[in-house]
């Protein structure tokens, strides 16, 4: 199967739209991400996929944190600035947002559906990838916002069922 191909058939599935953010050395770094998933209920874990190649993964490594900071489907600029498609690169993927910390520092979107804050408890190299574990120590949530999804290679919105929220 091509990559191409394999894309193709990815794309049937819903993802919400996710911007990972971590700080080292004073810096704030960040990536859009729909490779998230809840790992553990018990010891609340979140798991991410970050390529080596990226410049959030040394500062994600060095730090041993990360916010997951889930969009809104208001927040299709926000995502767009995170991919870097546009020359968007370092500090000025945050700018015309507002942003605050929870425990570990790490920048959460203020106006997000929810931002999980996570602390790293372990890493597992796969191909390009590094797979981040995290122990959520921290979240703050909008419930009344409406997520962002990714769906056949675009952007897409949910409507939630009668009585959610």
């Amino acid at each position: 199967m091509t990559q191409d191909a394999l894309r193709d058939m990815l794309g049937f599935f819903a993802n919400t739209v996710t911007v990972v953010t971590t700080t080292h050395g004073g810096e704030r770094f960040g990536y859009m991400s729909t490779a998230v998933a809840a790992v553990d209920f018990e010891t609340p874990t979140l798991l991410i996929t970050v390529n080596r190649n990226a410049s959030s993964h040394g500062p994600i490594a060095a730090s041993g944190c990360f916010c997951v900071n889930i969009l809104a489907e208001s927040q299709e600029d926000i995502s767009v600035r995170f991919t870097g498609f546009r020359g968007h690169k370092g500090e000025a993927r945050f700018e015309g947002a507002g942003w605050t910390t929870l425990e570990t520092g790490a920048p959460a979107l203020q106006d997000a559906v929810a931002a999980l804050d996570c602390r790293v408890t372990q890493s597992q190299e796969l191909g390009k990838q590094t797979l981040f574990f995290g122990r959520i120590v921290a979240a703050s949530t909008h419930k009344k916002a409406t997520p962002l999804l990714y769906f056949g290679r675009g952007y897409a919105a949910v409507r939630p069922l009668a009585g959610w929220g």
